[in-house]
């Protein structure tokens, strides 16, 4: 459970071990951040939590009241991740949790991409009393089928951000080939013909984001190759943006428009090019993916495409908690948009 989840249920059992009732007043921020020894952050956010789920209402200049004692009834949802360092990932969990009108106790097992560890995380999440689970973010296609019959015992399963082939269980996906055309339009658009790429291997038979700009690419005359590209180990690194680059940079003769899996690994290429004294976006563009919240603060400022993580979450959330009809909805396809800043 994310920290603030956990601060939130101390919160609320602290009001009702107290016997507050609707009206009376919560303890100030100061009192709070030296009771629970939680960052001001951490505290904000359960508060936050906590007046959405209309336990306690602010009532401006005066602090923090009880608003109702109901405890409002629990949602248990499972998550299965594939990996536990993923920037996107602790974004989506941001998302689920804080801007959603469900009361959510959330149970997050790792996988590693092992089809064993997955099967076996998710039994553990059903005997944990989860009603769904959301799997994050590439469910192994080995389980289909282990998957399948959990929803005939009636155990709502949920993909996000990628799906299985052929199956019934629904998925929230990003549309990653139109991520990858729009980066490649805007690259092209702005005069650059000798584009590279830089992906995440493990992924990279089923990087759609690759395939968008690759056959964009080749509809202006641009044929991607070995040389154009690399693809790293799964690093989630700025470091490993920063040895990508290096290679590229030693693939290819002359290069003058890049796009990176995620914004992780564009940070690595900016350190590399200002290092070398390259300059971008004077003699390199680049474009990220994912528009995390570093994306703003990078010099230059990172291009990115954005795939509206809220968006999936509140629809990840409706299919998994059963507000939204399953036979009308099984694939929500999430369309990207670009943010252009100073780096392209």
């Amino acid at each position: 459970m994310l920290k603030y989840s956990t601060l939130k249920e101390k919160i609320a059992g602290y009001i009702r071990t107290q016997k507050l009732s609707p009206g009376d007043r919560i303890p100030g921020v100061r009192e709070l951040l030296k009771k629970y020894n939680v960052s001001r952050s951490t505290l904000s956010h359960a508060l936050e939590l906590l007046t959405r789920d209309e336990l306690l209402e602010r009532r401006h200049g005066s602090g923090l009241y009880v608003k109702n004692t109901a405890r409002r009834e629990t949602t248990t949802i499972g998550l299965i991740l594939t990996e536990a360092e993923n920037p996107f990932l602790n974004r989506f969990l941001h998302e689920l949790t804080i801007k959603n009108k469900h009361a959510l106790s959330i149970i997050t097992k790792v996988s590693a991409f092992d089809p064993a560890r997955e099967r076996n995380a998710a039994d553990e999440l059903v005997r944990a009393g989860a009603q769904g689970i959301l799997l994050l973010p590439e469910p192994t296609e080995k389980n289909k089928r282990y998957f399948e019959n959990m929803m005939d015992r009636g155990i709502r399963i949920v993909n996000v951000l990628r799906t299985f082939t052929d199956t019934t269980i629904p998925s929230v996906i990003p549309d990653n080939f139109a991520a990858g055309k729009l980066a490649a339009e805007r690259l092209i658009r702005n005069g650059c013909r000798e584009l590279g790429y830089i992906g995440n291997r493990l992924l990279k038979s089923t990087d759609e984001r690759y395939r968008g700009f690759s056959e964009t690419a080749l509809a202006s005359g641009i044929a991607m190759n070995r040389r154009r590209e690399v693809f790293l180990s799964n690093e989630n690194t700025i470091e490993a943006g920063f040895r990508s680059c290096e290679q590229l940079l030693t693939q290819m003769k002359t290069i003058d428009g890049i796009m990176t899996f995620h914004d992780i690994y564009a940070a690595g290429v900016i350190r590399l090019c200002h290092k070398r004294g390259i300059r971008i976006p004077g003699d390199i563009r680049l474009i990220g993916c994912d528009n995390l919240d570093i994306a703003d603060y990078l010099t230059p400022s990172l291009t990115s495409i954005d795939y509206g993580s809220s968006m999936i979450a509140a629809n990840a959330l409706k299919l998994v908690t059963g507000q939204m009809d399953g036979t009308q909805k099984r694939c929500i396809i999430q369309k990207p948009k670009i943010i252009v800043r100073e780096s392209a």
